[in-house]
């Protein structure tokens, strides 16, 4: 939102001449330069992984529980866990 507020503040504010467009970019900029300064976006997960451990990142959601029962067997198989 702050992006496309930045957008056309500066299309309306600065190309334009609209003076409350103007006041919209620095404040829609200024929050962004914020944002930016302080880290950005939230960190969701994080996690120390040891030697050995395997790290799984799907956008399937049905994917994940077949990759951790195929992993599982393996594991059980082998008594390792493959990457």
């Amino acid at each position: 939102m702050l992006r496309s507020l930045t957008r056309t503040g500066i299309r309306r504010g600065l190309l334009g001449g609209s003076r409350p467009w103007t006041v919209v970019l620095v404040v829609a900029g200024g929050l962004r330069l914020i944002q930016r300064i302080a880290g950005g976006k939230e960190v969701l997960f994080r996690e120390t992984l040891e030697p050995g451990t395997t790290l799984l990142i799907t956008s399937d959601p049905e994917g994940v529980s077949l990759a951790a029962e195929a992993a599982l067997a393996d594991f059980s198989r082998t008594g390792r866990m493959e990457a």
